[in-house]
C-alpha cells in the first residue's frame, strides 16, 4: 500500500512539473493553428477560440499566483478623435473576435495573430487591435494590446526586451507593413496621450502591462511605418 502511494506521489509530482510546459505547447499550437488557417483563407475554426478560451479559464484557476491582474481595455475611452470618418468609411468594421492579421516581432521571437478588439476573449488567444484606433497601415496611430503573462503563452511577455530601432511586421490579407520602433515609455493606465497621432504618420502602438507582477504600468512600444 505504501508503494502505491508513493508511486502515485511520484506521478502527481512529474505532472505539474510538467504542466507549465504542456501548457505552453498547447498554447503555442493553437495560436499557429489559428493563423495556419487564416493564412490558407479559412475561416477560422470557432471551435479553436472556444477551447483555446476554456483552457485559458483553466490556467488562470489552476494558477491563482501566477495570473497577472487582467489587462483588459475599454475602447471607448480612446476612441474619441483617434478614429477619423474616411478612415470608418475607408474600411468595414470587423467583428469583435474576428482575424485581422499577424503581429511579428523578430527581436522576441513571436508571432501573434491580431484579432479586433482589445478583450478578454480576444487577447487570451492572441493580441487584440483597439477598437476606435486606426487599422495597421493607414493614417494615424494603430493600438495593440496583449497580455504579459505566463498563464495566456508567450504573447507581449518579453515585450520589454524590444529596443528602438527594432522592426515590427504587421500582416493582413493584402499587405505587409513595416514599423520602425522609435520610443519606449512606461505609463499610467489611464495616460491615453500614448495614442495620439502626430497628424502625418502611420504609427503603431504596442500596449502591455508592467510589471507582470503587479500591472500597475503599462509598457509603451511606438513605432513608425517605414517602406
Amino acid at each position: 500500500m505504501r508503494k502505491i502511494i508513493a508511486i502515485l506521489f511520484m506521478l502527481a509530482g512529474v505532472a505539474l512539473i510538467g504542466y507549465p510546459s504542456g501548457k505552453q505547447l498547447y498554447s503555442d499550437y493553437m495560436q499557429k493553428k489559428i493563423i495556419r488557417e487564416w493564412e490558407r483563407g479559412q475561416e477560422v475554426n470557432q471551435d479553436a477560440f472556444d477551447s483555446f478560451g476554456q483552457l485559458g479559464d483553466i490556467f488562470v484557476k489552476a494558477e491563482p499566483l501566477d495570473e497577472t491582474p487582467e489587462m483588459v481595455i475599454s475602447s471607448q475611452s480612446y476612441s474619441s478623435g483617434i478614429t477619423t470618418k474616411s478612415d470608418k468609411a475607408s474600411r468595414p468594421a470587423p467583428q469583435d473576435g474576428q482575424m485581422l492579421g499577424t503581429i511579428e516581432i523578430k527581436r522576441i521571437n513571436i508571432r501573434l495573430p491580431i484579432l479586433e478588439g482589445a478583450t478578454q476573449k480576444s487577447m487570451k488567444t492572441g493580441a487584440g487591435h483597439l477598437a476606435g484606433t486606426p487599422y495597421p497601415g493607414q493614417p494615424g496611430n494603430s493600438a495593440i494590446a496583449a497580455h504579459r503573462s505566463r498563464a495566456f503563452g508567450k504573447m507581449f511577455n518579453r515585450l520589454g526586451e524590444v529596443k528602438v530601432g527594432d522592426i515590427i511586421v504587421v500582416k493582413d490579407r493584402n499587405n505587409t507593413y513595416k514599423y520602425k520602433v522609435y520610443e519606449r515609455l512606461i505609463v499610467t493606465p489611464d495616460d491615453t496621450a500614448v495614442l495620439k497621432g502626430n497628424g502625418q504618420d502611420s504609427l503603431l502602438t504596442l500596449i502591455t502591462c508592467d510589471p507582470v507582477d503587479t500591472a500597475t504600468h503599462r509598457l509603451i512600444i511606438h513605432a513608425k511605418m517605414v517602406p
